[in-house]
């Protein structure tokens, strides 16, 4: 079971914990940057100081497998005994796979971004040759989990708002997968309602206490995620990051909306989920309840709204997929994920040409 630990005065908890396990060397895991930016270093170099530590910093924006070589491979006649992830979901990924791989110790996870929940999933992303995988395993979960607010309150606006709408998407997505469960529905609602809200002044007004609401809501969509699993938005983002490199938040915020108002078209013909078309139906009406919407068009419209007003694109040609041959980029690899099965309404070839036509 994971423990998740909320607020500053919780670094008491995590001096306790490491102390209990007395580890002969930490294998720290952490952004090439966002270490020193967030105020992670200051907040628990004190506490790390007293231990031996060993340094992987991570450069690349996704999770290449190249670098979980590496780190694997650094872990060689080493005497790791825990683990501690500092950073977005890509530093929290590539510490979970390295240990999965070679290590399987105790790992600590203290996200500095408020998006990929990736602190609370059991799964994690990785790129091999352009292509997303996913490795998923129970033993993947970190131990434990530590939300600091105060390492997000110095992110830049565009990490704000793409981590942001990210985990809003994962909320939105988790609810409608063909996966969920009572559980995974009310985490996700939760999320949703939370992210729904704060994500604009969290972003734009730089409120505090709007991010330390988004940094739990965030945490939310990752547990619901790790129950549902995500759909059709972000394997359609996945290609648009590999081979566009388009921040993974702002690759899925393009086609949120378009895909929410395809799902409503649903019919049983191509319905996924085994509890039918009207039990969809009615997970989506609830849906726009959650977000004080009447129809699925005016969903559609409040989320490319908030898109814009924190400065997300909303069109393929913003961001420069703006041609036949990109576009028949992301149909060709858009597939590929299980992602695209569990959303509730099966997408044809000729269904995401048309969501994507839509999008230019």
């Amino acid at each position: 079971m994971q423990e998740i630990y909320i607020g500053i005065e919780k670094i008491s908890k995590l001096d306790e914990i490491i102390n209990k396990i007395q580890p002969k060397e930490i294998l720290l895991v952490t952004g090439s940057n966002s270490f020193e930016k967030s105020g992670a270093k200051n907040l628990l170099m004190p506490i790390l100081d007293h231990y031996k530590i060993i340094l992987f910093e991570k450069n690349s924006g996704s999770p290449e497998q190249s670098e979980i070589d590496q780190g694997v491979e650094s872990m060689e006649k080493k005497s790791v005994q825990l683990i501690i992830a500092v950073g977005g979901g890509s530093v929290l990924d590539t510490a979970k796979l390295i240990n999965f791989q070679c290590l399987k110790v105790p790992l600590i996870a203290i996200p500095t971004t408020a998006g990929s929940g990736a602190e609370s999933t059991h799964f994690a992303v990785v790129y091999k040759n352009k292509t997303k995988y996913s490795i998923a395993d129970e033993t993947i979960l970190p131990n434990y989990v530590f939300l600091f607010p105060e390492l997000i309150y110095n992110l830049p606006k565009q990490t704000s708002a793409t981590a942001g709408f990210d985990a809003l998407a994962q909320g939105i997505e988790s609810f409608w997968s063909i996966n969920s469960n009572r559980e995974s529905e009310r985490l996700s609602e939760q999320a949703i309602k939370i992210c729904f809200n704060y994500l604009k002044p969290a972003v734009c007004d730089h409120s505090v206490s709007a991010m330390q609401q988004m940094q739990i809501g965030a945490n939310l969509s990752g547990q619901a995620i790790n129950i549902s699993r995500t759909t059709a938005p972000h394997a359609i983002s996945y290609p648009m990051t590999s081979y566009f490199n388009i921040v993974h938040g702002q690759a899925v915020a393009l086609t949120l909306s378009e895909i929410l108002k395809f799902n409503f078209g649903i019919t049983e013909i191509d319905c996924n989920d085994k509890r039918g078309v009207q039990f969809v139906k009615n997970k989506l009406n609830k849906l726009l309840k959650i977000i004080c919407a009447n129809t699925a068009q005016e969903a559609s419209e409040k989320l490319k709204t908030l898109a814009k007003d924190i400065d997300l694109q909303t069109k393929l040609g913003e961001v420069g997929i703006d041609s036949d041959e990109k576009i028949e980029l992301i149909l060709k690899h858009g597939f590929n994920s299980e992602r695209m099965k569990n959303n509730p309404r099966e997408i044809t070839r000729d269904d995401l040409n048309t969501i994507l036509f839509n999008l230019r």
